[in-house]
């Protein structure tokens, strides 16, 4: 994942998927919309789950699509879904996570998942890496929801 964003405070990864799939980038850029299309969401929010796509290096900085995000945006359906949880699973703490909870049928409280985040992110208090295992565990979830 991207070292310089921070880690992902977007627990609802579906609308990640909404942000891959829209049809022209350049409505990244505007903010009332993406509020709309990301099912009513504030512009808070919005800034969460673009900054999510960032992390995971489908979207740059300036709100384009990555070569990464070009080609997984080329893929449908379940070939997608697959592309994208490659993708997850290359994170340390997501892969943790979701080898604990779906592999190993161990489920893992916040705080553990928090302990992990705090270990790649040692300057974020143990408060915020609580906050960011809530994305984990959804973003584990997604993927053992597309598994299925």
């Amino acid at each position: 994942m991207i070292d310089s964003i921070p880690f992902p405070q977007a627990d609802d990864f579906d609308k990640i998927l909404l942000i891959i799939n829209i049809t022209d980038e350049e409505l990244l850029i505007d903010n009332l919309y993406m509020q709309k299309y990301l099912k009513g969401i504030t512009s808070r929010q919005v800034s969460y789950f673009l900054s999510a796509a960032m992390y995971i290096g489908l979207i740059d900085k300036n709100k384009k699509f990555t070569e990464l995000g070009n080609t997984v945006r080329k893929e449908k359906g379940k070939i997608q879904v697959i592309e994208i949880i490659n993708i997850l699973l290359s994170d340390d703490v997501i892969r943790y996570s979701y080898i604990y909870e779906a592999v190993l049928c161990i489920p893992l409280s916040i705080n553990l998942i928090g302990n992990r985040i705090q270990k790649y992110y040692p300057d974020y208090s143990l408060s915020t890496c609580r906050r960011r295992a809530q994305t984990v565990r959804g973003w584990v979830e997604w993927i053992q929801n597309h598994l299925i």
